[in-house]
């Protein structure tokens, strides 16, 4: 059951009928985790159900196949060509696509040879002329999920290809999860920049959310539970999905007294695949992630940096691909004060925005009041030197390296830790087996311990 993609669907539509003519397009499909990519791209293929001329290539790359080499383009090939007649491929194969050859045909290289035949152009442009001619006969849309695992050689080609769409027939729709280390990859990187369209799709609704509901249970929800739902899988349909199958194996229907059950529930395969997930992210985003995990997502960006043991660039990297994806942030009052008596600015929230550039009024000559230890610190450290009257600076002053932090929300792969506690501390030890705090001062650093301390 698809609901509220009905945007997307049209934009491929007409993407396909403009094809008709020439203008091929190169669509890019992204968002986090369990948004429903895959979903999507099996719902664009029965686009050409009703249309004679329309003809499906599909391939889903996985990680267990990134050293297969043209893995997802005999993916897509493969399936075509042993469909279609033997005049057909003698007509598709002619000597400008011949050299497709080394890539289809079995039997055409030696073991090994694939690397090495995948650096030659002649090879990419016969996969490229094959494509051609195949579309000479009909419209095509090419449907690959899971980008950011493909082969490098298949990244190679459909880099080639995406710069090379003009007078082609065809539409290219790619999905790419945000978030996962391979999204970074050059070619990657080189695919997203042609992209002619880039499709977010957004959260469910809490009107999706009741028509879930009653699809899953065979009856209308009440309000109160449905709104439980909505809001403990924040619109994400695999999470929504995920309470709702595990709200139905505990017996418990979606009554207003069972809001409580499936605003807890977590269940295990869920939680299982999040810290898989959170396993194979970069160091930083894993510590980060587990101070989340402890202190909550409420906590100010200072103290989340101090406790995952990260100094403002180590804070800002895990965060910088996710800002896209991060919740909208709340309007914050930014002005400050630069008198003689004036308070200085309490550092921002971890969801505020801006560009980390802050004025700071001159030091005061009161010593600060002491502070225990752990507890954040409440206000902006002064640096030493500062002359007299206000200045700007988009430099953290030369403090301890946890203490100042930009104002960047933490990654999505964090909050979906977050959402996996409680327990807080067994979901930390599921993402970051060696990661505890230890006292040192005042001062919370990562230490090689066995078990996490909140």
């Amino acid at each position: 059951m698809l609901l509220e993609r009905t945007t997307e669907i049209a934009l491929v539509d007409a993407a396909l009928g403009a094809a008709t003519e020439g203008r091929s397009s190169l669509v890019l499909l992204t968002g986090p985790l369990g948004i429903g990519r895959s979903a999507l791209l099996q719902r664009l293929s029965c686009l050409a159900d009703d249309r004679d001329d329309v003809r499906v290539l599909r391939a889903h790359a996985a990680p267990m196949e990134q050293d297969f080499a043209f893995g997802v383009v005999r993916q897509l090939f493969e399936t075509l060509l042993s469909d279609a007649t033997e005049d057909a491929r003698d007509r598709w194969m002619d000597a400008h696509a011949s050299f497709a050859r080394h890539v289809l045909a079995d039997d055409a290289a030696p073991p090994g040879a694939d690397q090495a035949i995948a650096a030659t152009e002649a090879v990419l442009h016969g996969l490229l002329s094959l494509l051609a001619n195949v579309s000479a006969d009909s419209r095509l849309l090419i449907l690959v999920d899971d980008l950011q695992w493909s082969d490098v050689p298949s990244l190679r080609w459909l880099t080639y290809l995406a710069k090379r769409l003009h007078g082609l027939r065809a539409v290219v729709v790619c999905a790419l999860r945000d978030g996962d280390p391979r999204s970074h990859h050059t070619l990657v990187r080189e695919i997203r920049e042609a992209a002619t369209q880039t499709l977010r799709p957004a959260s469910l609704s809490l009107t999706a959310t009741h028509e879930l509901v009653r699809d899953h249970f065979g009856e209308a929800g009440d309000d109160e539970f449905v709104q439980a739902c909505h809001e403990a899988s924040v619109g994400n349909p695999l999470f929504l999905m995920s309470i709702l199958v595990g709200t139905g194996f505990l017996g418990r229907r979606p009554l207003a007294e069972h809001a409580e059950t499936a605003r807890r529930l977590r269940p295990s395969q869920l939680r299982e695949r999040l810290a898989s997930i959170l396993r194979t992210q970069p160091a930083p985003v894993r510590d980060l992630a587990a101070a989340i995990a402890v202190l909550g997502e409420q906590s100010d960006a200072q103290t989340l940096a101090r406790l995952a043991g990260l100094d403002s660039i180590g804070y800002s990297g895990p965060c910088v691909p996710s800002a896209r994806s991060a919740p909208s942030p709340p309007p914050t009052n930014r002005a400050s004060s630069t008198g003689p008596s004036a308070t200085p600015p309490s550092p921002p929230s971890r969801w505020s925005s801006g560009s980390g550039c802050t004025t700071r009024p001159p030091p005061s000559s009161t010593p600060p009041a002491p502070r225990p230890n752990r507890s954040p610190p409440s206000s902006w450290p002064s640096s030493p030197g500062v002359s007299r009257g206000p200045s700007t600076s988009c430099a953290p002053p030369p403090t301890p390296r946890c203490a100042a932090v930009p104002p960047t929300p933490p990654p999505a792969t964090c909050a979906a830790l977050c959402w996996t506690a409680p327990p807080q501390a067994s979901a930390v030890a599921a993402c970051s087996s060696n990661w505890a705090p230890r006292r040192e001062g005042s001062t919370l650093s990562p230490a090689n311990a066995t078990s996490p301390r909140p």
